[in-house]
């Protein structure tokens, strides 16, 4: 109920249509974090004895997009 806000919605997928200068950057950052998160995925299934066991926290996903 604010006077001074409009929202819009934009449709799914209109971000590199919008800014295609990001489509880049996401794409690079994607690449980067998911090689991160396998790896660590990787480290933990040798200690893990089922796939409950294998956790990834927030501090975790922090640190990935730090090192970048």
């Amino acid at each position: 109920s604010l006077s001074n806000i409009k929202l819009a919605f934009f449709p799914p997928n209109t971000t590199s249509r919008c800014q295609p200068m990001d489509q880049g950057v996401i794409r690079a950052f994607k690449c980067y974090y998911r090689q991160k998160l396998v790896k660590h995925i990787i480290a933990q299934c040798s200690a893990a004895r089922n796939a409950d066991q294998v956790a990834i926290t927030v501090l975790d996903a922090i640190n990935w997009i730090d090192s970048l």
